[in-house]
C-alpha cells in the first residue's frame, strides 16, 4: 500500500521519536566533556579572522563579503558554528535589499527569490557554484525557479546574492544569481585556537499556533583537521518533523449576467452583464506533515603549498504530506439561474457579486456541496555531489577546475474521494465584506453525502531529473601596468529531464452505488469539527470528520501504486546543453584623480535543446512528437570600483544578461479542447521551440561608506531593459492533426519589451560610541523602490512584472552583551503582480492576479549557559499575517491563506 495515514511518508512513530531525543541530549552533554586538542594547530597568518560572533558577527562577515567583492552583491552569513538563526533560507534571505520572498502557501512548490522587481524565473541559484536542478511547480512548470525549502539552514556557512554579474559567473538570469556555499573543512574560523576539530549538535522543538502537533529537529556538526593543516574532513547530519498549519480559501472567479426582479413579480426585468461571481470555493485546513532530511560533507586535502582537492555532497529529502478535509460549495449554477430582489445582493461599483443574503436564492435553485477528504503529498529529493581542485600551475597561473552530479526526483500523489450533496440554495448565503469569504451553508446532513461511482480518484505526477557538469577556471596574474589578471576559462552543463503526469482515474473498480455509499458514511461519520478556521473571521465552520483510512481499507486501490496511463497535455522531456566560454581583465589604478580596481569581460553561451512531447488527435489517439533548438548569446560585463575617499566606494556595473524560457513552455506538447458550450470556438495549447531567450540590458550604480566603528551606509541606482519577454498568447489557428478546425490556441511566444527602474537605501550600525550597556544595540535597515513596465499593451497585465513589489523595507532591531542576544526584524513588501494571464483572442478570460501586500514580523533570542552551551527562542510571524489574492480590483477577492505563528525552542552544544 501507498499510503496509509498512521504512516504516510514518514517511516516514524513516537518510540522513535524519544529515542532521537534522548540520544540528542546525551550527545549534548557529551560534548561537555573536554577533548584532546592538536598540539600542532596554529592560527593562520594568511586569513583575515572576524573575532566578532553572534549576530553582529554575522553581520560584520556578510559586511566584509559585500565590501570586497568585485561587482554588487549583498551576503548574509551564519552567526555562529552550526547555527543560522532563521528557521529557513527564505527567513534569512529576505532581509537583503532589493529580495523579495513568495512563500510556499499552497504546499506544492517550495518559498522562491525575486530580485529588484523580477520574479523567481529568472533567478539562478547555485550550490558551491554549482547549479541545482528543482523540481519547481509540481514537477510540471517553473523548473528553473529553484525552489529554496529543500536546503536546510543547517549546512550553509553564507549566502551570496549577486545583482551585477561578471563573466566568470555562471548565467545569472535577469534578476540575479544565488550563491549557497556550504563549509570547507580547513577553514580556520572554524577552529578555535590550538584545536583541530569542531562540532555543534542542536535540539529544537517548534509548535504552530494552527497545526495540531509539536515538531522537532536535531542538526549535528563535526569536522576534524591533521595536525598539520593538509587534511580536514566534516559532516552533518539534520532529521526534522515539523506540523504547520494553514487555512486557505480558493475561489473560482468568472463573469456571469445577473437577473434582477425591480417589480417584485419574480420575473426578471433587468439584466447586469458580465459580474465577477465565486462559482466555487474551497474551505480548506492544510494540516501538514513535514519530514526532512539531510546529510553534508566535505574532504579538503591540501597537498601542498600549490594544490588542494575538495570533494563535497550535499543530499536532502523533503516530504510535505497533508490531509486536507475540503468542503467546496459550488455556487455558480444557482446565481446564473436565480431572479434576485436586489435588496438581496450586493454588486460593488466594480461589477463585483459580494453578498447574498439568506433567502436571496430562487426557491428552485439548488447548492452542490462537495466534502474531500483528500491527501496530498508532495516528497523532493536532490543531491549535489562535486569535485574540486585547485592548482596554482606558476607563480603566474592558477587554474580551478571542478565537475559535479546534481539530481532530483519528486513525486506528488493525489488521492481525492469526493463526497457530495446538494442542498436548498435559499438556506444558503455569503459575503465578502471582511476582505475575505464568508458562508453559512445553513443545515447539513452527513447522512446525505455519498461517495458516487467515477468519484475515487487518484492522480500521480513523477519527476526525474540529472545534471552533469563540469568547469575550468584560469587565472594568470600579470605585472601589465594597469592589467592586474585575465580571467578565462570554460564550463559545461547537460540536464536530461523527464515529467510524467498521469490520467486522473476512478480506482473504485466494480463497487456499487449502494456499497460506495456506506463506504462513505463511514469515512465521514456524524460529528464536524470547526478546526479554528479562520479564527475569529467567522468564515466557515462545519467541517465534517473525514477518516481518509477507512476509504483506504474498503478501495485499497485509492492507497496503493496503481498504473494510471500517461496524460500526454501534462507530460514531457528534455535535454540541455549548455556550453559557455568566458574571458575577463581584471584592471586598477588611478582615474580621474581616484584610486580605482574594475574587471570587463564577456560571456559566450551555446544552449541546445532537445524536447519531447505528444499530439492528442481528434480520435484520442496519441503522436509523439520533437523538436530542438540551438542559440548562441553573447553576453559583456563591466564593473569599476572607485576608491572616493576613506570608506567611501562608488561601483558601476554595466551587464548584459539573459534568462532561458521555461522548459514547459518549449516542448512540443499539444493539446485541443471540446467547446463548453454549442457553438463555441474550441480551444487548445500547445509549446513553443521557437522561443527565443529573454535577454536584459543593465546598469548599476552603488555608493558605500563604511565607518570606523562597524557601520555601513548604501544606496543603489538600477535599471533594467528587458527584452523579448514571454506571454501565454491566443491565436485563432488550426492544429496539426486537426483538420481545417479553427482553435483558440495558446501558445507562449516573445511578445513584450520592458524596463525596471529603482534605488535601494539601507545601513547597518551597532551603536557602539553609547555606554554600557546599550552600546550593544545596533539597527540594520534598508528599503527598495521597483517600478516596472511592459512596452506593449498588455491590458490588465500592465501593472509591472511578476513578483514585483514597488516598495520594500526590512529592518532588524537587536541587542547583544555578553552571553545574551536578541534581535528583532520587520519585512514588509506592498501589492504585487502574481502571474502572467495570456494575450490575444481570449485574454480577457485570463485576468491578472495580485496579491495584497505582505508584512512579517519575527523575534530571536539567545543566551549561552556555558562556553559551550546556549540556548534560543524563535518566534515567527507574531502578528500571523496572512495572504490575500484578488483580481486587479481589491474587492474582487481571488484567495487567501492564514498562516500562523511559529515558535522554536532549542538548546545548541559545541566543541
Amino acid at each position: 500500500m501507498k499510503n496509509k495515514i498512521d504512516n504516510n511518508s514518514f517511516n516514524q512513530n513516537k518510540i522513535s521519536h524519544v529515542i532521537k531525543l534522548v540520544l540528542g541530549i546525551a550527545a549534548t552533554a557529551a560534548l561537555q566533556l573536554p577533548l584532546a586538542t592538536s598540539a600542532g594547530a596554529q592560527e593562520s597568518d594568511n586569513v583575515e579572522i572576524i573575532a566578532v560572533k553572534g549576530i553582529r558577527g554575522s553581520i560584520l562577515k556578510a559586511q566584509h563579503l559585500k565590501r570586497n567583492s568585485d561587482s554588487v552583491v549583498d551576503a548574509i552569513s551564519a552567526d555562529d558554528l552550526g547555527k543560522f538563526s532563521d528557521a529557513s533560507i527564505s527567513d534569512a534571505i529576505q532581509r537583503i535589499p532589493g529580495v523579495q520572498i513568495e512563500r510556499n502557501d499552497g504546499g506544492q512548490e517550495g518559498d522562491r527569490v525575486s530580485i529588484r522587481g523580477l520574479g523567481p524565473t529568472y533567478v539562478t541559484t547555485t550550490v558551491n557554484g554549482r547549479t541545482a536542478l528543482s523540481s519547481g511547480t509540481e514537477g510540471l512548470s517553473n523548473l528553473r525557479s529553484f525552489n529554496l525549502e529543500v536546503i536546510p539552514t543547517d549546512i550553509i556557512s553564507n549566502i551570496v546574492v549577486k545583482k551585477t554579474p561578471t563573466a566568470s559567473d555562471p548565467e545569472s538570469g535577469l534578476a540575479g544569481l544565488v550563491e549557497l556555499t556550504t563549509r570547507k573543512p580547513l577553514d580556520e574560523h572554524q577552529y578555535l585556537k590550538g584545536r583541530s576539530y569542531f562540532g555543534s549538535l542542536t535540539l529544537q522543538g517548534d509548535k504552530g499556533s494552527i497545526g495540531n502537533e509539536t515538531g522537532d529537529r536535531l542538526s549535528a556538526l563535526f569536522g576534524a583537521k591533521s595536525e598539520d593543516d593538509t587534511l580536514g574532513f566534516y559532516v552533518s547530519y539534520l532529521d526534522s518533523s515539523s506540523y504547520p498549519g494553514r487555512d486557505q480559501l480558493f475561489p473560482t472567479v468568472v463573469t456571469s449576467d445577473i437577473q434582477l426582479d425591480n417589480s417584485g413579480d419574480g420575473i426578471a426585468d433587468e439584466i447586469v452583464e458580465d459580474v465577477f461571481i465565486i462559482n466555487a470555493i474551497d474551505f480548506e485546513p492544510i494540516r501538514e506533515k513535514q519530514y526532512r532530511e539531510s546529510w553534508s560533507g566535505a574532504i579538503q586535502w591540501k597537498v601542498n603549498k600549490d594544490l588542494t582537492i575538495i570533494a563535497d555532497t550535499v543530499y536532502t529529502t523533503f516530504d510535505n504530506s497533508s490531509i486536507r478535509n475540503r468542503i467546496a460549495p459550488i455556487y455558480g449554477p444557482a446565481i446564473r439561474n436565480s431572479v434576485f430582489d436586489p435588496n438581496d445582493i450586493v454588486i460593488d461599483a466594480n461589477n463585483t457579486l459580494q453578498s447574498v443574503v439568506q433567502g436571496g436564492f430562487s426557491d428552485d435553485q439548488e447548492v452542490r456541496v462537495q466534502f474531500i477528504p483528500f491527501l496530498f503529498r508532495n516528497e523532493t529529493e536532490s543531491s549535489v555531489i562535486g569535485l574540486n581542485v585547485d592548482y596554482q600551475l606558476t607563480p603566474s597561473l592558477h587554474a580551478n577546475f571542478d565537475v559535479h552530479y546534481s539530481d532530483v526526483d519528486y513525486f506528488q500523489d493525489l488521492d481525492l474521494p469526493i463526497l457530495l450533496q446538494n442542498i436548498p440554495a435559499n438556506q444558503v448565503s455569503f459575503n465578502a465584506d471582511n476582505g475575505l469569504f464568508s458562508t453559512d451553508l445553513g443545515p447539513i446532513n452527513n447522512a446525505d453525502y455519498a461517495l458516487l461511482p467515477g468519484m475515487s480518484l487518484v492522480r500521480d505526477i513523477f519527476m526525474g531529473g540529472e545534471q552533469w557538469g563540469a568547469k575550468a577556471d584560469f587565472v594568470w596574474t600579470m605585472d601589465n601596468g594597469a592589467v592586474e589578471s585575465v580571467e578565462f576559462g570554460v564550463r559545461y552543463t547537460k540536464d536530461d529531464i523527464v515529467t510524467t503526469r498521469t490520467h486522473i482515474s476512478d480506482v473504485a473498480g466494480d463497487l456499487t452505488a449502494d456499497e460506495l455509499y456506506n463506504i462513505s458514511q463511514a469515512g465521514i461519520g456524524d460529528t464536524n469539527s470547526d478546526y479554528d478556521f479562520y479564527s475569529g473571521d467567522n468564515v466557515f465552520s462545519d467541517f465534517p470528520d473525514g477518516d481518509l483510512n477507512v476509504f483506504y481499507d474498503n478501495i485499497p486501490a485509492l492507497g496503493e501504486s496503481n498504473y494510471l496511463g500517461v496524460a500526454p497535455a501534462g507530460s514531457f522531456a528534455y535535454k540541455e546543453d549548455v556550453f559557455a566560454a568566458y574571458g575577463e581583465a581584471n584592471f586598477y589604478g588611478e582615474l580621474f584623480g581616484l584610486d580605482y580596481s574594475a574587471n570587463a569581460g564577456v560571456r559566450i553561451v551555446n544552449v541546445k535543446f532537445e524536447g519531447q512531447g505528444a499530439r492528442i488527435n481528434p480520435d484520442s489517439s496519441i503522436t509523439p512528437t520533437a523538436t530542438d533548438n540551438s542559440y548562441w548569446e553573447f553576453l559583456p560585463s563591466g564593473n569599476i570600483n572607485f576608491n572616493l575617499d576613506d570608506g567611501l566606494a562608488l561601483r558601476l556595473g554595466i551587464a548584459k544578461v539573459m534568462s532561458r524560457p521555461n522548459p514547459s513552455d518549449l516542448v512540443p506538447r499539444e493539446a485541443s479542447n471540446e467547446p463548453n458550450n454549442p457553438g463555441d470556438i474550441p480551444t487548445g495549447q500547445r509549446g513553443n521551440s521557437d522561443l527565443e531567450p529573454t535577454i536584459s540590458y543593465i546598469f548599476d550604480a552603488t555608493l558605500e561608506y563604511y565607518n570606523d566603528i562597524e557601520g555601513a551606509y548604501v544606496a543603489s541606482f538600477f535599471y533594467k531593459d528587458v527584452n523579448d519577454f514571454i506571454f501565454p498568447v491566443t491565436t485563432q489557428e488550426t492544429l496539426p492533426g486537426q483538420g481545417d478546425t479553427l482553435f483558440d490556441v495558446r501558445t507562449p511566444k516573445n511578445f513584450s519589451d520592458g524596463n525596471v527602474v529603482g534605488f535601494e537605501l539601507g545601513f547597518n550600525q551597532p551603536l557602539l560610541f553609547l555606554p554600557e550597556p546599550f552600546n550593544g544595540i545596533g539597527i540594520q535597515a534598508n528599503y527598495t523602490y521597483s517600478d516596472s513596465e511592459f512596452d506593449e499593451d498588455v491590458g490588465d497585465n500592465g501593472f509591472g512584472f511578476p513578483g514585483s513589489s514597488k516598495n520594500n523595507f526590512n529592518s532588524i532591531l537587536y541587542f547583544e552583551k555578553d552571553d545574551f542576544g536578541v534581535r528583532l526584524s520587520y519585512i514588509f513588501r506592498d501589492d504585487y503582480f502574481r502571474n502572467l494571464p495570456g494575450q490575444g483572442a481570449q485574454a480577457a478570460n485570463s485576468r491578472a492576479v495580485f496579491t495584497e501586500s505582505d508584512e512579517r514580523l519575527n523575534i530571536n533570542a539567545s543566551y549561552d549557559l556555558t562556553e559551550k552551551l546556549s540556548v534560543f527562542i524563535d518566534v515567527n510571524n507574531i502578528t500571523e499575517e496572512g495572504r490575500r489574492d484578488f483580481f486587479q480590483e481589491k474587492s474582487t477577492f481571488n484567495g487567501s491563506f492564514n498562516r500562523e505563528r511559529t515558535v522554536t525552542v532549542g538548546i545548541t552544544g559545541r566543541l
